[in-house]
């Protein structure tokens, strides 16, 4: 495992667990965030801490944790010199998604397809979420962290990533 694998990790692992605790502040990471009213805590997940999931080991790893710890999968993969986010509910079973975040993921993926920043091929959900094709790494982070919001309830750092582009 690479060293900046292990570090993010060791951080996810120390976000989840501060939030775990009743959200008390851990050095060197975010405030906790709010309770959202369609599942557990919504804290905003820093860019930095999405997932890093190219290669199959690593996907298997990113998909296991976010089961065990019935979060939203959410993760970035390189394929080639572009970007993937990739998103899947399904490790959350008893999070449900709002009728308004399936709204604004979807106008921001059909923003995003227009504006060529992603491959039409992408997809919206309902159950799995893609995003093909991002130009870099920094903006692949910053949309799965936006897109973990939103699929939390939040859609307002989505919005930002739009207005941004």
């Amino acid at each position: 495992m690479k060293a900046h694998d292990q570090r993010t990790r060791h951080r996810l692992n120390a976000f989840r667990a501060r939030k775990d605790t009743g959200g008390v502040n851990t050095p060197g990471l975010p405030a906790p965030g709010r309770i959202d009213s369609h599942g557990p805590a919504a804290d905003p997940l820093p860019p930095d801490l999405v997932p890093d999931a190219t290669g199959l080991e690593a996907f298997e790893a990113a998909c296991k944790e976010a089961m065990q710890q019935q979060a939203v999968f959410i993760a970035v993969e390189r394929q080639g010199p572009r970007w993937t986010v990739k998103a899947d509910p399904l490790t959350a079973p008893q999070h449900a998604i709002s009728t308004e975040a399936y709204e604004a993921i979807r106008e921001a993926v059909i923003h995003l397809i227009r504006t060529r920043q992603i491959r039409p091929a992408s997809s919206a959900g309902p159950v799995y979420f893609v995003l093909y094709d991002l130009e870099g790494e920094d903006r692949a982070r910053e949309l799965a962290a936006a897109l973990h919001a939103a699929l939390y309830g939040d859609p307002g750092p989505l919005a930002s990533c739009l207005r941004s582009s």
